[in-house]
């Protein structure tokens, strides 16, 4: 299993285990919400991700690695006595497919957590929704710096390095080798987009004044 896969199963679990520990926090009412015929037989994961397309790697490593974790999971006897259930849908690095499907997640699947997407255009689309209807979402693949914010987006979390800080560490170690002439090279799609202005922000930092930007 490549390392991105094994991050996106090590996401499942981190986000199971936060649901599941909200789960027994709320033990309490589980006896009122049996009498009221309200029982809940399983937890419902959802997500997003490129699973066509030129980010399909991403969304297909999404998928495997989602897939694998709610295995084991329930190989294991699940979360709280309850089966773990994954729903896996393309949105092809599409924002408006992907805030689309996500709607669908929520209104019409009542998913209980959210895993993805794989494209910060995408993020950036989702969060607000997600956000507001207070669904968690742990996000193991965009790098989006703005994508975190405690303020805006309480129940978003992420566990890959912002594009910030990866643009920082590449700057730092080519002006530290004594490179003067530094070129940028970057893709047009929605998995190049998001790093350009932390990369330019970079270099102005560092007084690197010879460069160019190649697409």
């Amino acid at each position: 299993m490549s390392k991105n896969k094994n991050l996106y199963k090590s996401l499942c679990f981190l986000l199971l285990f936060v649901f599941g520990f909200t789960m027994t926090g709320c033990a309490g009412d589980k006896k009122e919400d049996a009498e009221q015929g309200n029982t809940k037989s399983e937890i419902v994961i959802g997500c997003v991700g490129a699973m066509t397309g030129p980010s399909a790697q991403l969304g297909l490593n999404l998928k495997t690695g989602v897939e694998t974790a709610v295995e084991e999971i329930n190989q294991n006897g699940g979360i709280n006595g309850m089966k773990v259930r994954a729903i896996m849908l393309d949105d092809e690095a599409d924002p408006t497919k992907s805030l689309n499907l996500t709607r669908q997640l929520v209104t019409k699947d009542k998913i209980d957590a959210f895993i993805g997407p794989t494209n910060t255009t995408c993020a950036k689309a989702i969060q607000p929704y997600l956000n507001q209807n207070k669904i968690i979402q742990m996000n193991g693949g965009c790098t989006g710096t703005v994508l975190i914010d405690l303020q805006q987006y309480p129940y978003s979390f992420r566990t890959h390095f912002p594009d910030r800080d990866q643009a920082i560490f590449m700057v730092r170690r080519a002006v530290e080798a004594g490179y003067k002439r530094i070129a940028m090279v970057r893709d047009t799609s929605a998995l190049g987009a998001g790093a350009k202005a932390d990369m330019e922000e970079c270099f102005k930092e560092l007084g690197v004044t010879d460069r160019k930007s190649v697409v």
